[in-house]
């Protein structure tokens, strides 16, 4: 996959009716794709459980991550993504912080 240079968007999720998720060794492959604007990977099981090479990901301008403890735990360095405009991480915060903003109470 990291040999398709021109890809901007890219969406690997499972199925949440059936619970079929979609199994990924590793996000390795993330390091040849600066290029993406878009990326969502939910009811993806990654054995890695390393979703530090998505914020290697710089032009990303919306992020879509399922709210697994990895993910939360980089929840801080994912939003400050320099073009990062949309997803569930800036529209769904809760999710990743558990923390409700002042509008959601």
């Amino acid at each position: 996959m990291a040999r398709i240079k021109k890809l901007e968007s890219l969406s690997l999720e499972g199925n949440f009716a059936s619970s079929k998720k979609i199994h990924v060794n590793s996000l390795d492959f993330l390091a040849d794709m600066k290029q993406l604007r878009f990326l969502s990977l939910l009811t993806v099981n990654l054995k890695s459980k390393d979703y530090s090479p998505v914020l290697e990901l710089i032009n990303l301008e919306h992020l879509t991550l399922g709210s697994y403890k990895e993910v939360r735990l980089l929840y801080d360095k994912l939003i400050k993504l320099p073009k990062l405009k949309y997803g569930m991480l800036l529209e769904k915060p809760t999710l990743y912080t558990g923390i409700q903003s002042q509008e959601n109470k």
